[in-house]
């Protein structure tokens, strides 16, 4: 979301050490910046108090070519723990023209979805995340679609699809700053769609 990936790895290992016993009771998500060593060096520490890793690891063009990956030392402690891995994929700088032209490009979506798929399977993760933001309403429909085509192809091979999203009552004022983060934050969701989609929402 727009600022969990900086922060959230602190605030949780803080959490951890402040009061295990409530956190252990709980599913934990902890999400890591991007990087190659952020907050890679207390994961070993932690990793019995931590259900799910989900480095932000992957970023995709508009053409649907996937970038990154997620480091061996985590892809190997997360193995060892058994801790699920559930990485997140995202659209670079959270840039709006680069995500349109990804989700009105069928070859460009396919491409995504498949090398999703294969990567995957191929290092053993639980699941993906998509981290997809600043997305117009205008294209929340190419937005559901490819949602639902990515979940489907996930679910085949037995993993599973989670999105993140920004909160909204779908209320806004006719202009200002609540009509922007409706139109390009909060409104792209079509959070009936993705649920029936079996995808769930972080």
């Amino acid at each position: 979301m727009l600022s969990i990936n900086r922060s959230l790895v602190l605030v949780l290992l803080l959490l951890m050490m402040m009061a295990p016993e409530v956190v252990r009771a709980q599913e934990v998500i902890v999400y890591g910046g991007g990087g190659v060593g952020r907050g890679a060096n207390e994961f070993l520490e932690y990793a019995h108090q931590i259900d799910v890793i989900a480095p932000q690891s992957y970023s995709v063009d508009s053409l649907g070519v996937v970038s990154g990956g997620v480091p061996e030392k985590l892809l190997r402690e997360a193995k060892e723990t058994h801790t699920f891995l559930m990485p997140l994929i995202m659209n670079p700088g959270f840039n709006q023209a680069q995500i349109r032209g990804l989700l009105n490009n069928a070859t460009a979506r396919a491409r995504t979805i498949d090398f999703m798929v294969q990567e995957g399977v191929e290092n053993g993760f639980w699941g993906w995340q998509f981290d997809f933001e600043n997305v117009h309403l205008n294209q929340k429909e190419a937005f559901t679609v490819f949602f639902q085509e990515a979940a489907a192809a996930l679910h085949e091979v037995g993993m599973t699809a989670s999105v993140a999203v920004v909160p909204t009552n779908n209320q806004a004022e006719e202009k200002g700053f609540s009509r922007y983060m409706q139109d390009n934050w909060r409104g792209n969701f079509d959070m009936v769609a993705l649920a029936e989609a079996e995808i769930s929402f972080l």
